[in-house]
């Protein structure tokens, strides 16, 4: 299935376009896949009014007045929605070594590459996401709720994001962020802030205190994890 980048683009622009709120655009392309069947209709056209989808089918009727945008031999499809993200970082390739690089960056160089992996993502055909964690050693720094926010507002670029800001764990966990590196490296034992937890009460704080800061879905880790440097996880 071929699904073009350009038609992403354009649908994203037409969503922040204030100025064409009622502005009637059609997509015309060679196949449509719709999501309810499992075959793709031929002679595809989708309706969009504003910042939203109207109608989509083969062979549609073209509204009088709208705009024709004829993309010749594609398919369209629905965004795609991925579940687990971590648009704030690249940690493909060697994960410890990317790890220990993130220690290079500061916070304002690594938000400005999340800009580029949130473009790619949604020209991947990935409209929706759920970004499960934006951690950076000793700040405290929302980057995924900064992320979320400028593309919510134009500013850039990317998918629709739910946030979960930090993952909540226990002290030495799967979400310490000190974990496995020499004790007060950075300088203090990280806490709530950090999404750091260890009883039911503390759970409670740490929950409110992401909620304020902007978290869409709360992440939790009751064991260690593959990735973590300081935990097996089977712990």
């Amino acid at each position: 299935m071929k699904i073009t980048s350009r038609v992403l683009v354009i649908l994203l622009s037409l969503g922040i376009a204030t100025q064409a709120a009622d502005q009637l655009i059609v997509l015309k392309a060679a196949r449509l896949f719709d999501g309810k069947s499992n075959t793709l209709s031929q002679n595809a056209v989708v309706i969009v009014q504003g910042d939203k989808i109207v109608d989509a089918g083969s062979n549609l009727p073209i509204p009088s007045g709208a705009q024709v945008i004829d993309l010749g031999d594609a398919t369209l499809a629905p965004g795609f929605m991925d579940a687990h993200t971590h648009l704030t970082a690249d940690f493909s390739g060697n994960y410890n070594e990317r790890r220990l690089q993130q220690l290079d960056l500061n916070v304002s160089e690594q938000a400005i590459r999340a800009t580029a992996f949130a473009r790619a993502t949604v020209e991947a055909g990935f409209t929706t996401v759920r970004d499960m964690g934006s951690r950076f050693v000793a700040s405290h720094e929302s980057v995924d709720v900064a992320l979320r926010n400028s593309i919510n507002k134009g500013v850039i670029v990317g998918p629709r994001m739910l946030v979960a800001t930090k993952g909540i764990g226990a002290t030495g966990g799967h979400f310490d962020p000190t974990g496995g590196f020499r004790d007060f490296l950075f300088g203090r034992e990280p806490d709530y802030t950090d999404g750091i937890a260890n009883s039911p009460d503390e759970i409670r704080k740490t929950v409110r205190f992401e909620v304020k800061n902007g978290a869409d879905v709360i992440k939790a880790a009751v064991s260690g994890g593959v990735l973590s440097l300081g935990d097996e996880v089977d712990t």
